[in-house]
């Protein structure tokens, strides 16, 4: 009785405004990313190791990568949810003394673990600065001002209600 005690005092002392935790492609890379997951609407012709296709984004005709075609991160959605559950599962609130700290370590370690599933597919070009994209992918901290409201547009988010 008292460990319930202690967990329903610290969650009823948590803020439970939303924690946000991510991934994102940084530095140069950052402005050719989602190119490769989403494909080149701008492009007018065939480029060397493109496929003409649909933009998963727009539903338009885009130029894919051939290394990527059907993108690098949407791909692997269902790995995403199956790590959140994962560590979701393993929080131990029963001995959390900050509920909100517990849930904020446990988002940073599923983007740790996405993080590594996302380098792992990103595509890698031929040349000087080939595995740019991938050394550019990071975890984003916990409230980072990337997650928040206006970055939306530079996100892509996994969402199960769309």
């Amino acid at each position: 009785m008292e460990v319930e005690n202690k967990v329903l005092d610290s969650m009823s002392k948590t803020d439970f405004s939303p924690i946000s935790s991510g991934v994102a492609a940084t530095g140069e890379a950052a402005a050719y990313a989602l190119v490769w997951e989403y494909g080149n609407v701008r492009q007018t012709k065939q480029g060397p190791r493109t496929v003409l296709g649909v933009s998963a984004a727009t539903g338009a005709p885009a130029w894919l990568s051939t290394q990527a075609p059907t993108g690098y991160v949407r791909i692997h959605e269902p790995q995403y949810w199956q790590i959140i559950k994962d560590e979701l599962g393993k929080m131990d609130i029963a001995s959390a003394e900050d509920f909100r700290s517990a849930l904020q370590q446990t988002a940073e370690r599923i983007s740790q673990r996405i993080v590594k599933i996302i380098q792992e597919a990103a595509p890698v070009g031929m040349g000087p600065g080939s595995g740019a994209l991938r050394d550019s992918i990071q975890e984003v901290a916990c409230n980072d001002p990337l997650l928040q409201e206006g970055s939306q547009d530079r996100a892509f988010h996994i969402n199960p209600q769309e």
